[in-house]
């Protein structure tokens, strides 16, 4: 069977959680990060990683369109939603793989590492979900540091990850060491002036719903509160100017926001969830060293 015949009997399939194999599995190709190792151990990857994520993927469809935007680009296929496993060899010729599960569902035409979007970032340590930009194009990074200056776009942001971390989400994104001319070193939003990229994520809202059929359900509820980010910074993207006050203080974004609210309260009351499988492999909530796109 060709690798198109088994992604698309894998997006067919109903998801029905990860196994616990999967993070076995991701934990040897960590130990054993070469070509001849995967080659051999390709039949494994495609069972145990690429069709189950595909699977979640179709599932979330439906999900993302009515809760999130009909708009968010939703592709169940390696190259698509799914990152495919591997790296570009010109920047790490020593670990040619990456030893996790990424997903993506960005909004944009082109590539999602050029969008903003939602993501699920599954390793042998930690399973990482949130949404934002992990590194800003040029224009798009031009565009932001404008944003961030100017006071109504700049404060809207501000308040919203403030918001966001009051909740236990975690700003992430590339730094620069000072804040970029010419802009002030003493700028009042200078931390956000140093950013290159941008994500708010968390490692806590997962637990051991990577493990059942209701995984697509938690992340759709947790998704929903990042709306407010995820719209700022597409509305930013659309623009190469700073973008009116009309933008940032938009209807669209207060609304989000009573959304937000309202998920923010059902995450911190989950519905328990049926653990199907015997073990359940512990994650560490460390920030990972570096965010690969």
């Amino acid at each position: 069977m060709t690798m198109v015949a088994e992604t698309r009997r894998a997006s067919s399939a109903s998801f029905t959680g990860f196994s616990a194999s999967a993070l076995d599995f991701l934990k040897e190709l960590e130990s054993h990060n070469d070509r001849n190792w995967f080659r051999q151990h390709g039949s494994d990857y495609r069972r145990l990683i690429t069709e189950p994520a595909c699977a979640l993927i179709t599932s979330l469809a439906p999900l993302l369109s009515s809760k999130l935007g009909a708009q968010l680009r939703v592709e169940p296929r390696p190259g698509g939603s799914l990152l495919r496993p591997q790296r570009d060899a010109r920047f790490t010729p020593q670990t040619p793989y990456r030893p996790y599960l990424e997903l993506w569902f960005w909004e944009g035409e082109g590539p999602s590492r050029l969008h903003p979007g939602y993501f699920l970032r599954v390793a042998p340590t930690a399973n990482w979900m949130g949404a934002g930009l992990r590194s800003f194009p040029p224009e798009t990074l031009a565009a932001y540091r404008r944003a961030v200056d100017e006071p109504n776009c700049g404060l809207e942001l501000a308040r919203l990850l403030r918001r966001l971390e009051g909740r236990g989400w975690q700003v992430d994104g590339p730094n620069l060491s000072r804040v970029p001319t010419p802009y002030p070193q003493d700028h009042e939003r200078a931390g956000l002036l140093r950013h290159t990229g941008l994500v708010v994520q968390s490692s806590d809202l997962l637990a051991e719903a990577l493990f059942v059929p209701e995984l697509p359900i938690q992340l759709v509820e947790a998704y929903r509160s990042l709306k407010p980010l995820h719209r700022w910074l597409v509305n930013l993207q659309a623009r190469t100017v700073v973008p009116p006050p009309s933008v940032c203080d938009s209807r669209e974004l207060v609304g989000s926001d009573e959304i937000a609210r309202e998920a923010s309260t059902r995450l911190q009351s989950p519905a328990p969830l049926a653990v199907t499988t015997a073990r359940t492999p512990r994650n560490s909530s460390r920030t990972p060293a570096a965010l690969e796109t």
